[in-house]
């Protein structure tokens, strides 16, 4: 009644009182294992499934539910365990295989995989079955049929965001990273919460193949907030604030990487990583107290060409890497001009860029060797 009622915690609440008062009693402690389930509290559930275990062992569907949660915990031999004695206990077998092809494929047994994964789509098709067939596939690079699969998957559960996430990363090896795109947005609407960070990060990925920086760094950012022990969306803000010489930002970023990547050898190149910064932020610091800007540059032989540049840096395309394409001095004197005391640039240049503050660029100015626009990045 407390739960019709929209009091769910009120619900658990009673049920862990009957529990405590008849602990021996299965339907209060299959009550409660309902509750805990429904709040997201995995292992307190674990636990009452042990104790209905030793209370009727015969029951088949207390080993397959304990499986199928030791399977979400990440401990696969466990739950191969009670999944085979789910089958032994002669438990519905369609899906319990289905469950047993899912836990081969994450020990790796891919065969074993398959062949579970067979017989349960024999005896009745289903999304488990089609998506762990469509794994096995990815698994084995047969990436025409793991698409096939995964949408057929989709198509009866099309409200799964990990069939979208494992479609899009299907899509990405298969190089549509369009198609991809729109998968991995799929799977973010259906799930924004903590486990949309992975396709945050690969959707990421995708986006800064395209050059489109700041919608990347946006996904990145939305991945660190929603799961910060994910590593991957701290190395790439990290690589991003430093390209862009935010250099403080850059060093907190690699901290976090460093934190929580869990290689031990990654977590040495990072440290190393960490001290050329500090080296480069010190001189940084040493600059701006003698009064130098940091400048990037972008030099083309007309007007109409520097237009053009201009025209992509205001549509969203970065400054640098325009000006890499486009300005005729990249590959002479290159785009990063470093710190330089703007009194000392020539008397064409000095005014505009003291007037600069950082992230700002000077318009077009003419000079004598063509048309010139700096940017302040420090």
């Amino acid at each position: 009644a407390l739960f019709a009622a929209g009091e769910p915690r009120g619900a658990l609440a009673t049920l862990e009182e009957g529990v405590a008062k008849n602990p021996d009693d299965i339907p209060l402690l299959e009550g409660l294992v309902t509750m805990k389930l429904g709040v997201g509290e995995w292992r307190p559930a674990a636990g009452l499934l042990r104790q209905l275990i030793l209370l009727d062992p015969q029951n088949p569907m207390y080993h397959f539910d304990l499986g199928r949660l030791q399977h979400q915990a990440g401990e696969m031999e466990e739950a191969y365990g009670s999944l085979q004695e789910a089958l032994k206990l002669d438990g519905p077998r369609a899906p319990i295989l289905a469950a047993l092809g899912h836990v081969c494929l994450a020990l790796g047994r891919v065969d074993e995989a398959e062949q579970h994964l067979e017989e349960s789509l024999s005896l009745k098709e289903s999304a488990e079955a089609l998506s762990g067939l469509a794994g096995v596939f990815f698994v084995r690079g047969e990436n025409a049929q793991a698409e096939e699969y995964f949408r057929r998957a989709l198509q009866k559960t099309p409200e799964d965001p990990d069939l979208w996430f494992n479609l899009g990363n299907c899509l990405v090896v298969q190089e549509r990273p369009r198609e991809a795109e729109d998968a991995y947005r799929k799977a973010i609407e259906l799930d924004p919460g903590a486990n949309s960070a992975a396709a945050r990060l690969n959707f990421g990925v995708i986006l800064l193949t395209r050059v489109e920086v700041e919608e990347a760094e946006a996904q990145f950012r939305k991945a660190t907030q929603v799961n910060p022990s994910l590593p991957g969306p701290w190395l790439h803000l990290a690589r991003i604030a430093s390209a862009r010489y935010r250099l403080d930002e850059a060093r907190e970023h690699y901290r976090r990487y460093r934190e929580t990547v869990p290689d031990a050898g990654e977590k040495a190149r990072t440290s190393r990583v960490l001290k050329e910064l500090e080296t480069r932020i010190a001189e940084r610091d040493a600059s701006l107290a003698r009064g130098e800007v940091h400048l990037l540059q972008l030099v083309t032989d007309t007007r109409e060409e520097m237009d053009k540049a201009l025209q992509r840096v205001d549509a969203g395309e970065d400054f640098y890497v325009v000006a890499d394409k486009m300005s005729r001095v990249a590959k002479v004197t290159g785009v990063d001009i470093g710190y330089v005391d703007p009194s000392g640039l020539h008397q064409t240049f000095a005014q505009a860029v003291e007037a600069l503050e950082v992230g700002e660029r000077t318009a077009p100015l003419e000079g004598p060797r063509g048309w010139y626009v700096f940017l302040r990045v420090e």
